[in-house]
């Protein structure tokens, strides 16, 4: 009945993107530095052979950054768990056996060393931006009086940090578009999610709720 401002929309990705204090590097220029670093840190494939395998690898650090993962642990356990597969007792490692331990010992310094080269030149890839934003969550000037949190599930540890921030500080309501069939029955998986999001920030917001069965 009156004019108002609609309120500004944005996907959480290019939200935490703005946030950031990184610049999202693109997949081509992340290949290209991955393997200036590879031949760096004494890695012999040729470019077209290790893009592949390079590819992998620009997705394993995404995960780790975005599950908030301690790196050293996660990529010394990673190392140690891989060298089972070539264990031989009482005898000499084949040269495979060798190559395999020397890649995943290779693969935790190009980890570091990536992330080392992005700060330098102030970009990352988007696990490093989510991250960078989730672990300076309490410092950013959000000049904003509600942030509506609308239609997600399964939230990444960075996602959830970030929305614990938020629903902490007041700034936050949270909207899903959920189903009381799969939030009150312990017995649906598919309303995991749900569930424990709602106990762990106390959530009862009448919006969530739906009968659609």
């Amino acid at each position: 009945e009156q004019t108002l401002w609609s309120p500004e929309v944005s996907t959480l990705q290019d939200w935490v993107f703005e946030k950031s204090n990184l610049h999202l590097m693109q997949p081509p220029e992340q290949l290209l530095m991955l393997y200036k670093i590879y031949c760096n840190e004494g890695g012999d494939e040729p470019a077209d052979e290790f893009f592949g395998t390079a590819q992998t690898m620009l997705n394993d650090f995404n995960e780790v950054d975005e599950q908030l993962a301690d790196a050293k642990n996660f990529f010394f356990n990673l190392e140690q768990l891989q060298s089972l597969n070539v264990y031989e007792p009482g005898g000499e490692l084949s040269e495979y056996s060798i190559h395999y331990k020397k890649f995943w010992k290779l693969f935790s310094r190009l980890y570091f060393s990536f992330r080392e080269h992005c700060i330098k030149v102030n970009k990352g890839y988007a696990g490093m931006l989510y991250r960078d934003v989730a672990e300076r969550i309490s410092e950013l000037q959000l000049n904003v009086s509600k942030i509506y949190l609308v239609g997600f599930s399964r939230l990444s540890k960075c996602e959830e940090e970030i929305f614990s921030y938020l629903m902490s500080s007041g700034l936050s309501e949270i909207i899903w578009d959920s189903d009381t069939y799969y939030e009150d029955n312990d017995t649906q998986e598919a309303g995991v999610f749900f569930r424990n999001y709602k106990k762990k920030w106390r959530i009862d917001n009448e919006l969530c709720k739906s009968n659609l069965i």
